[in-house]
């Protein structure tokens, strides 16, 4: 069986590389810092990157498997579940809950609340579990009224949770309360990507076949779908249409743009204010691709990759943004 090496790279305006490193890219702290995990001789560590310089600031090793891992804002405090146990790692002391005591057989996904308190599991069998971190154990339990919960964020402020299935229901809940929003149906088909506003009151969905939509949480009526940018790219798919398919999405921390990463490689800057394109680049990995939270730089590649070898690709976005592109050597 083939390995497969994948390589971030960090390309300059000029398209010289700044920086590769055979990593897999998480997300970013609320530093703008890049957050990546690194295997190796049967260990794997979490570690905090300089987006623009791809330079150690600090790692922390895990008994993790990348993609897996979910951090609060500050990367003191992570979560994952291996073997059906649930691992939870904070102030450097980690605690493991077997199975027999957590139900949590059949999660999908997790994510963690900025400040670390809470922990949210999503399980194939249609519940989301709540687990308080500091003390390992479970606070309550969401039921849904369908299956497969795949897809969880959790607001900035903490105060929201979107909720995604694999059967087609999104939901938001307020996480002071527990009441919730269900989403119109324009919003609630099976979601790839979603994404909160800074100020939590947008939400972006990608759900991998139509346009990215914007809902506006306060007054759904403001609510849009994106246009497809009408640009020519190097790829096509699906009946020669571009840009079809948005898979990953994310905002900048100013709120003002929105990436919109998609199946044919093509990932599209959009402005907030005018909901138009104002930048895009081709040759992305649509498996992961992400916005700095600064605005200028992104970052593609680092989760999935293709098992062939992919040449380098970098488009130059204008004269304020970077690109980081990716490169998979099977060895």
């Amino acid at each position: 069986m083939r390995s497969c090496l994948l390589l971030l790279t960090l390309l300059s305006q000029a398209g010289a590389a700044r920086w590769s490193l055979p990593v897999s890219l998480l997300g970013f702290d609320g530093q703008g810092h890049a957050v990546t995990t690194r295997s190796g001789g049967g260990a794997t560590r979490l570690e905090v990157r300089d987006t623009g310089t791809g330079q150690l600031l600090r790692a922390t090793p895990l008994d993790a498997r990348g993609p897996g891992v979910t951090f609060n804002a500050d990367v003191t405090v992570a979560a994952w579940v291996r073997a059906d146990t649930l691992h939870v790692w904070r102030a450097g002391q980690e605690v493991a809950v077997p199975a027999s005591q957590n139900g949590l057989a059949g999660t999908q996904v997790l994510a963690l609340s900025p400040d670390g308190t809470r922990l949210y599991a999503g399980n194939f069998n249609g519940y989301v579990q709540v687990w308080n971190t500091q003390t390992a154990t479970r606070e309550r339990t969401l039921p849904q009224r369908t299956w497969g919960v795949n897809r969880l964020r959790v607001s900035p402020d903490g105060q929201g949770l979107f909720m995604g299935t694999q059967g087609g229901a999104s939901r938001v809940y307020d996480t002071r309360d527990w009441s919730f929003t269900t989403l119109p149906d324009v919003f609630a088909k099976t979601v790839h990507s979603v994404a909160f506003s800074p100020d939590g009151t947008r939400l972006a969905v990608a759900d991998g076949v139509e346009p990215a939509r914007l809902l506006n949480l306060r007054d759904p009526a403001q609510s849009r779908t994106l246009p497809r940018p009408t640009a020519p790219c190097e790829v096509t798919v699906w009946g020669g249409r571009c840009a079809t398919g948005p898979v990953t999405l994310n905002f900048s921390a100013d709120g003002q743009t929105l990436l919109v990463a998609h199946m044919n490689g093509l990932a599209v800057l959009y402005d907030i204010r005018t909901g138009r394109p104002r930048a895009q680049v081709s040759g992305t990995d649509p498996g992961q691709t992400l916005l700095s939270p600064d605005g200028r730089t992104v970052l593609s590649g680092g989760i999935w990759s293709p098992p062939l070898r992919a040449d380098r690709k970098s488009t130059r976005l204008n004269s304020s943004h970077r690109c980081i592109s990716y490169a998979v050597f099977c060895l």
